[in-house]
Formats: C-alpha cells, sequence, structure tokens
C-alpha cells in the first residue's frame, strides 16, 4: 500500500534567513488568479478593496529580531477536530495568517517580518489583489486580535512552473508595518544547513477542511504533527518529474490536510525558536 504523501517546498532552496539571503532574491512582479488548489470562502466584512499600490523598491535584505516566539500561550491539548489532528491552541502560531485571494479564494501564510508575508506560488499565481488576516484563531469570527491588511504588491517566484508546481513560493508585501503583539509575530526562516532527516516531527497548520469529500474550511486554526519522508518514496508516488529536491515530503497516511490548508507553514521547534522549514504545496488528498 502507498502513503498518502502531503508535498511541501523546500523552504532553505528559496530564502536561507531571517536577516535575508547573501545573494539577491530571485522575485519578479506578476500580474498576479487561484486554481482549484484553494478554497472559497467569503471575504471579511468591512474590507476596502485595496487600491493598487505604488512600485516600492525590494530590499536585499530584511532583518527580524525575536523571531519564532509565542508569547500569548503555552502548548495544551484540544479534542481532535481533523483527521490525525487537533484544533490549535489560540495563537500558538501568531505567524499564522489568512489570505483571501480576489475576493473569492482562501489560502494561508506565514509572517515572516513586519511587511512580508511568505505564502505558496500557485495561491497568487496571476492574483490581482488580497486580504490578510493576522492575529486569527476563528476567522468565521471578528475577534479583537485580529488586523486586516490589503494588499496589491503580490510576488511569484519567477521561475514558478504551474505544471510541475515548481518553485511554488510567493510573497505578499504589505503596505505598512505591522506592530508585533502576543497575538502577531514573525516565524524564523532556516539558517545554515537546512536538511531535515527522514522521521523529523514537523507541525503544519491551517484552516484547511476538517474531513474529506465535500464541506468547508474549518472555522479555527488545525495543527497535526507529523514526520518527513524521503524524496525517493515522493518520487516513487508523484514522479521524478514532479520531486526535483526542493521539496519536502511528510508522511500524511493518517492524514487530510484539505483545500484552505495551501500556503502555511511547516512549523518546525527549535531551541532559538520556531522556524517554518515548508510551504504547504500539494499533496495525494484534496488537491494541495
Amino acid at each position: 500500500m502507498i502513503p498518502k504523501i502531503l508535498v511541501l517546498l523546500f523552504l532553505a532552496a528559496v530564502v536561507s534567513s531571517n536577516p535575508g539571503a547573501e545573494q539577491e532574491w530571485h522575485w519578479i512582479p506578476r500580474t498576479l488568479t487561484v486554481d482549484q488548489h484553494s478554497k472559497h470562502i467569503p471575504i471579511p466584512r468591512n474590507v476596502v478593496k485595496p487600491k493598487a499600490q505604488e512600485p516600492r523598491p525590494k530590499p536585499e535584505r530584511v532583518f527580524v529580531d525575536n523571531c519564532g516566539t509565542t508569547p500569548a500561550v503555552g502548548r495544551i491539548h484540544h479534542d481532535a477536530k481533523i483527521v490525525g489532528g487537533q484544533e490549535a491552541t489560540p495563537h500558538a502560531y501568531p505567524w499564522q495568517v489568512a489570505i483571501y485571494i480576489d475576493d473569492a479564494y482562501f489560502c494561508g501564510g506565514s509572517l515572516i517580518s513586519s511587511e512580508w508575508v511568505l505564502t505558496a506560488g500557485h495561491c497568487l499565481y496571476e492574483s490581482q489583489s488580497v486580504v490578510v488576516v493576522l492575529g486569527a484563531h476563528n476567522i468565521r469570527e471578528a475577534e479583537a486580535t485580529q488586523v486586516t491588511i490589503s494588499s496589491t504588491d503580490l510576488t511569484v517566484h519567477e521561475d514558478y512552473n504551474p505544471t510541475l508546481i515548481h518553485n511554488d513560493v510567493a510573497l505578499v508585501r504589505l503596505p505598512r508595518a505591522v506592530e508585533f503583539n502576543d497575538y502577531i509575530q514573525p516565524v524564523c526562516l532556516p539558517t545554515g544547513e537546512s536538511d531535515l532527516p527522514e522521521g523529523t516531527s514537523v507541525t503544519p497548520t491551517g484552516w484547511g477542511k476538517t474531513h474529506d469529500g465535500i464541506g468547508t474550511i474549518s472555522d479555527t486554526l488545525n495543527e497535526v504533527t507529523v514526520q518527513t519522508t524521503t524524496d525517493e518514496i515522493c518520487a516513487d508516488y508523484y514522479g521524478s518529474l514532479t520531486i526535483n529536491g526542493d521539496q519536502i515530503c511528510i508522511d500524511a497516511s493518517f492524514l487530510i490536510m484539505m483545500d484552505g490548508d495551501s500556503g502555511g507553514p511547516l512549523n518546525y521547534n527549535t531551541v532559538g525558536g520556531w522556524q517554518t522549514r515548508g510551504i504547504t504545496s500539494f499533496g495525494s488528498s484534496c488537491g494541495l
């Protein structure tokens, strides 16, 4: 029996650390629609549709202090809410953001600095505008912790391939810097040697559907801890053309990561703080 495999972009192949890579980022602005990998959800109320933003120079480096911290909460367990997982402790992942795309579609993302959000390329490909909700746990409620910001400054990796889903990574630049607090914090990016050995425990998070088949996305943020698997197993499942070494594969045999999880972080806890080691890209269930 071949296990279900969820594939995430290997983040270290894109950027090397929160201060930024030594080399220039390889991004180009594009006239950015969302494909079938994303899930429709009504946009939050009372959100003004963003106007086109004036282009701003892309910085060579972005410096972030005290990334990967969770000041609001400790880690406790909740009753299971998704297959193989559970509802996350509210604000245990304060870098997790919800992204509403072109007034119609939904993806996740990660806050990596005060004005940059990391997400999947297929979420923003050919899209025009997004609404980013930070500090959220229940996206169906107007929580006091939430901050909502619109943006038209969208950048997809210049080598994104929508057919093979290579370089499935994108950035949203917020029109203003967000203030960090207990509920809104940046996540760290990998530094130095970034390979995760087989069997490493990682935690993807998102508001994806809570069961296979017909349904809507989850009201509350969900988490599940799983183990990484090998590129060879991935390549046997998807083919060597799709799996090119720039992805991380996790064993999703008992996990359903669904529409709405795309673009979200692959959380990895280190001594120096939480890192995101990948971006939810695609899988064998629910078209991720």
